[in-house]
């Protein structure tokens, strides 16, 4: 019973937190100094505050004069949450006076706060989570399961995980069973059994064409262990329900620790003066009264007004836009944000590779060299108001990147060019007998004609001085032209000592395959047969590189493509360079990397890695250094603005188990 004339004490919930003033790094708590605040429950405002110093800089100093001692803490700082929360809660004056005392308190995991305020106190304190501390534990519950056995889960399955628990808990305030039930009722509801999920939240109940929009593939998961291991995290959720259906929070003081951060800066040592505990107090000023705090400074020691009507227009907007966030419609809003930036950086990620790897740095220049051309690559240089479009056409003793040039011809508005090689290697059957080539006793005919040679140093000379004749600046022209006649062009002036003076006079390279194919017709002599009618054109040997210089250029007016078309089309002489050099590496990786195909790597992929200088042992020794980790980076590391090879977690999977089993 409640004596006469004494006021009945008041039980409260409190929100208590405490922050330090020196960057933790989550292994050394040794800040000098730190600050606890209790928070009303209902009117988030701060009925406490202490700041605990193990430091002052006057003693340190030896100095005996009189000063303000601001240490008043002799244990580790560790030891600073427990007692600052004893201070505030148990031995408060001001609660005494006020006739409160505190039976509930709101806070983190960090159990020796509360056992220290049971230890002192004379009734009991129910401990309450914080719903926000508490998601974190299962964030990082969920994060430690990916990082072991089950690797698939992803961002947006652990979001999603997250985001059931925090409805469960939000949705069931004040009510501990609903919450435990709830709670346990995610793992049925994302494995698919939505027989026990309530029609408030959950979609999917009587609707068996649900798509989970979070879920990979839409559709429900299916792993069983790990529904094992979820249910082991949602079953410790499920044993604090009382803690949990409270439904409080300490995002407050986490605000109010922001605050102090802005006014004492983490980065500056004012731990070992008054400074800092005025600091606190002008946040804690802040804090309760807004802006207007200074004007009831000034009042209160006689200082003229400040400018109080902009402080007021500043606090009312502070008011609305702190009642405006708590609207659901901006908080689903803030959400649909946070998944849009989500998908935006997965999108850009998977676009541009992997461009930041911790503790990696070393397996990234090695893909970077592996795929960099070791030999000379020409310089970009501008187009000039000169250049010229030269049609250019090839005949070769087979169809293998090896076979010898035959023929070379150009054609450049009135010019011509035209010039005959005997090769070094045999005739492919197929190709003499297409274009009529053979060799007999060390001379060229073409159907029994003998033909005229020149030596392939001269010729390819002579074919340099004829471009310098059109221009001083050429793109050279041709069907087919970047898969064929220019990589086999490029590689018999390489031999001759004469690709630099090609490459200084030539702009690049157009490829007409793409501008004149009409649908499934895309052969030159095919188009020329459907479109260039008459006797001049049925007088031009097909396969004859001077005939089909002249085909190309009368099927190219034919459909109206301009000589300004045909630059905007073109491969800069570097980037062609570049990809020589790929096709290179593609071939001479390729036949050891085929192995891979057994292990389901598809063709195309195989040679995506060897032209990129992907190699068999390259790939052994990054898994046996760091494992799959290694692999990922080789294959995903971004190299100009693109991954290497793919970021595909089922190439990588394929590649990884292809290295476990032949290593």
């Amino acid at each position: 019973m409640e004596e006469p004339g004494i006021p009945p004490v008041v039980d409260i919930v409190v929100k208590y937190d405490f922050g330090w003033d020196k960057r933790g790094n989550g292994f050394v708590y040794n800040s000098h100094s730190g600050r606890g605040s209790v928070v009303g429950n209902k009117s988030d405002k701060i009925l406490a505050y202490e700041v605990l110093s193990t430091y002052c800089c006057t003693c340190a100093r030896g100095s005996k004069d009189e000063h303000i001692c601001v240490k008043n803490h002799t244990g580790s700082a560790k030891s600073m949450e427990p007692k600052a929360a004893v201070d505030l809660c148990l031995n408060n004056p001001d609660l005494d006076a006020a006739g409160v005392r505190v039976t509930g308190f709101v806070g983190d995991k960090d159990s020796s706060t509360i056992a220290a305020l049971r230890r002192e106190s004379q009734h009991h304190i129910q401990k309450y989570l914080d719903r926000n501390h508490n998601i974190k534990s299962v964030n990082n519950a969920l994060y430690n399961l990916k990082k072991g056995q089950h690797p698939f889960l992803t961002k947006g399955i652990i979001e999603y995980l997250k985001r059931c628990v925090t409805y469960a808990i939000m949705q069931n305030q004040g009510n501990a069973e609903g919450l435990k039930k709830d709670v346990l009722n995610v793992a049925p509801h994302v494995y698919g059994d939505h027989s026990t999920c309530r029609e408030e939240w959950c979609h999917a109940k009587n609707n068996s064409s649900y798509v989970y929009k979070n879920l990979p593939g839409g559709k429900p998961l299916a792993d069983p262990a790990f529904r094992m291991d979820l249910e082991a995290i949602l079953h410790d959720q499920a044993g604090q329900a009382v803690e949990l259906a409270h439904g409080g929070t300490t995002q407050v003081n986490e605000n109010f620790n922001y605050m102090v951060n802005v006014r004492a800066p983490k980065q500056r040592h004012y731990s070992g003066t008054p400074a800092l505990g005025r600091r606190v107090a002008a946040a804690v000023c802040q804090k309760n009264y807004g802006s207007e705090h200074l004007e009831r400074t000034f009042e209160k020691v006689n200082l003229s007004p400040s400018v109080s009507s902009f402080r007021r227009s500043q606090q009312k907007r502070h008011n609305y836009i702190a009642d405006y966030i708590r609207k659901p419609q901006f908080k689903k809003r803030r959400l649909f944000g946070k998944m849009k930036d989500s998908w935006k950086d997965a999108a850009s990620t998977a676009a541009e590779g992997l461009t930041y790897v911790s503790g990696m740095g070393n397996v990234m220049e090695r893909a970077a060299d592996a795929s960099r051309v070791s030999s000379w690559l020409p310089e970009d240089t501008p187009l000039k108001e000169d250049c010229r479009v030269v049609f250019v056409d090839i005949e070769t003793t087979g169809f293998k990147a090896t076979d010898d040039v035959v023929q070379i011809a150009a054609k450049c508005e009135d010019r011509k060019f035209n010039v005959y090689m005997v090769p070094r290697s045999r005739f492919h059957p197929e190709a003499s007998r297409v274009t009529g080539f053979t060799v007999e006793e060390g001379s060229l005919f073409r159907r029994n004609e003998l033909l005229v040679t020149t030596p392939p140093q001269e010729a390819v000379r002579k074919f340099l001085d004829f471009l310098k004749e059109c221009s001083q600046q050429v793109v050279l022209v041709g069907h087919n032209f970047h898969r064929f006649d220019g990589p086999r062009l490029m590689r018999l002036f390489a031999e001759h000592d004469l690709a630099k003076e090609l490459c200084a006079i030539t702009f690049g390279l157009t490829d007409t395959l793409p501008l004149i194919s009409q649908g499934k017709v895309r052969k030159q002599d095919d188009l020329a047969k459907m479109y260039l009618q008459g006797k001049p054109w049925r007088d031009l040997t097909a396969h004859d590189a001077l005939s089909d210089c002249l085909i190309l250029e009368g099927l190219v007016r034919y459909f109206k493509i301009s000589d300004a078309d045909l630059v905007d089309n073109i491969l800069p002489i570097r980037s062609f360079m570049e990809k020589c050099a790929a096709a290179r590496r593609k071939r001479t990786n390729r036949p050891h990397l085929m192995v891979m195909k057994e292990y389901g790597v598809s063709t195309s992929m195989i040679g995506k890695m060897a032209a990129e200088g992907v190699t068999v042992q390259e790939l052994r020794t990054e898994y046996r250094l760091h494992g799959r980790s290694g692999l990922e980076v080789t294959l995903g590391v971004q190299l100009a603005g693109k991954p290497r090879v793919t970021r595909s977690k089922k190439v990588i999977d394929q590649v990884e188990r292809f290295v476990k089993t032949t290593t």
